[in-house]
């Protein structure tokens, strides 16, 4: 998922261990990387401009529950 986050220019941050935050020294360890990624966004804006949405400007502009069947109340 990160990956899809970065091509659309998010940036994005990998959690490989989710033990990794754990303690107040995992929580800092954990807001630095969060920092680090939103300071270091190169890497995301080269993948953005080089990575092909695959959304159609059609199916953006598509309501949120367009393809949502409707059921009859008995």
């Amino acid at each position: 998922m990160t990956l899809w986050g970065a091509k659309f220019g998010i940036p994005s941050l990998l959690v490989g261990d989710e033990h990794y935050s754990m303690g107040y020294e995992g929580l800092i360890k954990y807001g630095e990387r969060i920092v680090e990624t939103l300071e270091n966004d190169e890497f995301v804006k080269n993948l953005e401009k080089h990575a092909v949405n695959p959304y159609t400007k059609w199916w953006l502009e598509q309501k949120s529950d367009a393809f949502l069947q409707r059921r009859e109340q008995p």
